[in-house]
């Protein structure tokens, strides 16, 4: 147990964090996206859905 192996130890570590955050921030795009694309989506139906229910009520 010497100075050497903790360096490597903690070196190990922080590339395993290095990695893990890569990993994290891909989700989070991949997240977002999806959060974005179903954002939009409804929001488009909502106006489609407005658009229909002020044409029925002018007829």
């Amino acid at each position: 147990y010497d100075r050497a192996t903790q360096r490597d130890l903690a070196s190990d570590k922080y590339i395993e964090m290095d990695q893990y955050t890569q990993i994290n921030w891909i989700s989070l795009g991949v997240m977002g996206g999806i959060w974005l694309y179903a954002v939009v989506d409804s929001y488009l139906d909502a106006r489609k859905q407005i658009k229909d229910f002020k044409r029925k009520k002018n007829i």
